[in-house]
């Protein structure tokens, strides 16, 4: 949301405090970051491991794979009080179909 006045689409707000990100996903996605995460990933059979740091996603196996994002405001001020509702954290979800070259 962005501040009364300024248009959508303009203002760039880094994810840091007051604000966190927290990613999470359907179980055949792994979160992490290196090569020792991946390698780990890749023999749990995972489809896919989504890197939180470069939030890149790499393809590990076929399948589909839902990421989940979910960004709290933890200084109240940064948008605007309507209820409490308007406190709670933001949530968004995306299903996507992976596939590794030649499989």
């Amino acid at each position: 949301m962005q501040p009364q006045g300024v248009p959508a689409g303009t203002r760039v707000v880094p994810l840091r405090y007051p604000m966190s990100v927290g990613w999470s996903g359907s179980a055949n996605l792994a979160i992490g970051s290196g090569k020792a995460a991946a390698d780990e990933a890749r023999r749990k059979g995972k489809a896919a491991i989504l890197d939180p740091r470069t939030r890149t996603l790499t393809a590990l196996n076929r399948g589909t794979v839902t990421i989940t994002v979910t960004i709290t405001v933890t200084n109240e001020s940064m948008r605007a009080y309507t209820d409490d509702g308007s406190l709670a954290p933001i949530t968004t979800s995306k299903t996507i179909q992976v596939v590794r070259d030649g499989k």
